[in-house]
């Protein structure tokens, strides 16, 4: 899962991200949702460039959600 809590960090902003039982959390600073960013969106794109590194991932039972 991908959640977005808006009274994480002490009311910064968390963005928490969960696959099978490992859970990374990222705490927004003071003033980063100031800067305009949009969480409303879900991606994936390819690291392979980085360090020449990379990772397979697979994704299953995913659901869409859409309002007007």
């Amino acid at each position: 899962t991908l959640e977005y809590d808006p009274a994480g960090s002490g009311g910064h902003g968390a963005i928490i991200f969960k696959m099978n039982v490992q859970t990374v959390t990222y705490q927004l600073a003071e003033g980063d949702r100031k800067k305009g960013a949009a969480l409303d969106r879900f991606g994936v794109f390819n690291l392979g460039w980085a360090n020449s590194k990379h990772c397979v991932v697979y994704l299953d039972d995913l659901t869409y959600t859409s309002e007007p």
